[in-house]
């Protein structure tokens, strides 16, 4: 008997290469992780002008908004944005980029 009648099935000449990510699929989660991640840099945006701000207050809340917006941006759109560049696991990138938004509301919410 030769090593081939041995061999497993998935692992030979014959094997079928895996399919490869739509294109739809990587569109799709660029555009939304995209949107997400400048939706959350004008937000950063918005609440770094009071970072400055004289009252102390104010300085204390926005600090707090940044730190709330920071980690769903770091933790999931930019992950997501970078396995659709690189044209990797597309569907856990589609489910980082529409796991953002809802993370950070309820992290706005308890905060």
């Amino acid at each position: 008997m030769t090593d081939a009648a041995h061999r497993p099935a998935s692992a030979g000449p014959d094997r079928k290469p895996a399919p490869a990510p739509t294109p739809v699929l990587r569109r799709m989660v660029l555009v939304i992780a995209g949107a997400e991640a400048l939706f959350l840099l004008f937000y950063i945006s918005v609440f770094a002008q009071h970072l400055f701000s004289g009252e102390s207050l104010s300085r204390n809340i926005a600090q707090a908004a940044l730190v709330i917006a920071a980690i769903p941006l770091v933790l999931l759109v930019l992950p997501a944005l970078a396995l659709a560049i690189m044209n990797r696991a597309l569907k856990l990138a589609l489910a980082f980029a529409l796991l953002a938004l809802p993370v950070g509301v309820v992290m706005f919410l308890f905060a």
